[in-house]
């Protein structure tokens, strides 16, 4: 689907925040496509250093591409229209496709677009794409997919547990409030589900959770777990939400080449990763 896409500046953070209290909401039938474009973004060094230091890595994962559009997501959010609280929506889910190779010691351009909507009795979830270019080429594209539940609906949303998962666990950690509030630091990503769990409640869910996104750069940054050759694509489905603390397993699908994170009895499984 092609749209126009807007060349805009970045805003500073008092003007998001004022963009967010201040906004208006069109109906979905009104809504429009619409993307806007950032040129020549530098990386935030600092930002880079603290996430090798987070993940204990010396290559930066291709998942990292979303920590650095989120700050451009957001104000694309604010300045949009779409009938949406914004504070307390779900990720989905997330893929990554590498068509050049991106140096993050380099600027870029960032291109994010909200594509489409799609609704349910259950809420809506929007399709957002992010691109960056270098050097004229495309590099990077990430596509999300954000869940709003409406107030209304009472059913359950996610899928209860299917029974113990066949998989060979690779690592284990301990997903704490205090680790949350770290990669919201470095994310920028202050979402308050994660961060309180009072506010949570407020949102829908029984307690804060972790950033699905924590968990996946976790399971990218595993020595020789991935390979990021050009032409690598990275699928991500965020399952059930990781209530804070758990102690969550790594894993390793016996009959494909997937990967996943469970909790520490294999029945409820978090995250859901395939590489081609």
């Amino acid at each position: 689907m092609k749209f126009p896409v807007v060349r805009t500046e970045q805003d500073s953070l008092m003007i998001l925040i004022k963009k967010l209290l201040t906004r208006k909401k069109k109906p979905l039938e009104k809504f429009n496509p619409l993307g806007v474009l950032f040129i020549n973004k530098t990386p935030d060094t600092e930002a880079i250093n603290q996430f090798k230091a987070m993940f204990n890595c010396a290559q930066i994962p291709v998942s990292y591409m979303f920590i650095v559009a989120f700050r451009y997501i957001a104000q694309l959010l604010v300045s949009s229209e779409i009938p949406s609280r914004l504070l307390g929506m779900i990720h989905l889910s997330s893929d990554f496709s590498i068509v050049n190779q991106h140096n993050w010691a380099q600027p870029c351009d960032i291109e994010v677009c909200i594509v489409s909507f799609t609704k349910t009795e259950k809420g809506i979830t929007y399709l957002i794409n992010t691109k960056f270019f270098q050097g004229g080429q495309l590099t990077l594209i990430n596509e999300n997919r954000f869940f709003e539940r409406d107030v209304l609906y009472s059913g359950n949303l996610r899928k209860s547990g299917q029974g113990v998962a066949q998989v060979d666990i690779m690592a284990k950690k301990r997903f704490t409030p205090k680790m949350a509030r770290g990669y919201a630091k470095v994310s920028k990503d202050y979402n308050p589900i994660h961060l309180n769990p009072w506010l949570a409640k407020l949102l829908g869910m029984k307690s804060a959770i972790m950033h699905g996104m924590y968990g996946l750069h976790w399971l990218l940054t595993q020595e020789g777990l991935v390979d990021f050759s050009v032409n690598q694509s990275i699928n991500v489905q965020f399952n059930r939400p990781c209530y804070l603390p758990s102690n969550v397993l790594l894993t390793k699908y016996r009959d494909n080449d997937c990967y996943g994170l469970f909790s520490e009895n294999l029945t409820d499984r978090f995250m859901k990763v395939s590489l081609t």
